[in-house]
Formats: C-alpha cells, sequence, structure tokens
C-alpha cells in the first residue's frame, strides 16, 4: 500500500509539473486531486494534510483523518506530525546537496564537525548513512518509551550529549545496524 501511495505521489507531481509554467492549475485539479487521495483515506491508509504550492502562492490544500482518534480531533493545517524516519530521506538529499557543492565529503570523519564525538575520527558520514558507525540507537533509551519524551522537544545540544552518552553497539564499520542517533547527527 506504501508504494501504490507512492506512485499516486509521484504521478501528482508529474501532473504538477505539467501546468509548472502557469499560475493557474488546471479547472479539475482540485477534482483530481481529491479522487486521487479518497481511496487512501478511505481505508485509512492515509492521515495527514498535502499542500501543492508553488512558489509563495498555495495551489490546493486539504487534511484528512484524525490527529487523535480517541479524542475525535481532526488533523488541520496546524496539526504538528511527528515524521520520524521519513526525514531520513530529506537527511540524505541535503548530504548529497552539500557534497555537490563541495561544502562536506561523504568520507569525511565525524570529528571534523563533532570535535569531542567518541571514536569520531573513525566514523564517516558514509557509515552515519550506511547505518555502520556503531552508535547506538537512541530509540532505545527507557526515555523514549515514555510520554514525556515524546511530546517534549529536545534541543540540538540536549541530542547531541545523550548520543555522545550512548554505549557503541559494535566498532564503527564493523557491520551494519540500525540506529536512529545517525540520522539525528546528520
Amino acid at each position: 500500500m506504501k508504494q501504490k501511495f507512492l506512485i499516486t505521489i509521484t504521478f501528482l507531481l508529474a501532473l504538477l509539473s505539467a501546468f509548472s509554467q502557469s499560475s493557474i492549475p488546471p479547472l479539475d485539479f482540485t477534482q483530481k486531486m481529491k479522487e486521487l487521495v479518497s481511496g487512501f483515506v478511505d481505508n485509512r491508509s492515509f492521515h495527514g494534510c498535502l499542500l501543492v504550492a508553488k512558489g509563495n502562492n498555495i495551489i490546493w490544500r486539504e487534511c484528512y483523518g484524525y490527529a487523535d482518534y480517541e479524542k475525535k480531533i481532526k488533523n488541520t493545517p496546524n496539526t504538528f506530525f511527528k515524521i520520524a524516519s521519513v526525514t531520513k530521506e530529506y537527511t540524505l538529499v541535503a548530504i548529497e546537496f552539500l557534497q555537490k557543492k563541495g561544502l562536506i565529503n561523504k568520507s569525511d570523519f565525524i570529528n571534523k564537525y563533532f570535535k569531542d564525538f567518541p571514536k569520531g575520527d573513525r566514523i564517516s558520514i558514509q557509515q552515519l548513512l550506511d547505518h555502520k558507525s556503531g552508535i547506538g540507537d537512541i530509540n532505545d533509551l527507557a526515555i523514549y518509551d515514555s510520554l514525556a519524551a515524546l511530546t517534549r522537544n529536545y534541543s540540538s545540544v540536549e541530542l547531541y550529549g545523550i548520543i555522545k552518552a550512548l554505549p557503541f553497539a559494535f566498532d564503527p564499520g564493523i557491520k551494519e545496524e540500525y540506529s536512529n542517533s545517525n540520522y539525528i547527527l546528520l
């Protein structure tokens, strides 16, 4: 189902590019968007908000489902979403962009950016991307099981301190093991 949704979103992006030179979308654009999304909404495989914009102009925006099913609180444009691992794709694109601009290199060791990180002279940006750093997963900590941790916004400095103190699961580069800590550092 996730793949079908991604294909639909890709189609929508292609549709948008068809009128990218025009500031006015086709008249049936809103209807087509609603039709494409409705199947995912109807079977509860999509909950959230979609926004299509060109420059600073919002062309179309709709919210679906509930932010809280138990309390029947609907999603709105002001709903905050915890998008978790979706950010990994954006992070990867940002790293690729920075490398193309010559601002970083994926072979750089992280002690270039984090001077006091344990084993930072043995962990590369590429190892962070590939989950081969050996850094423990911050989500394995007891604080991440608590509601307080899920609703609290940690500062970058706080997260860095927590991750820096984590025990290593293995030496850098030895194997691959999923760790959210890698992408938080990235």
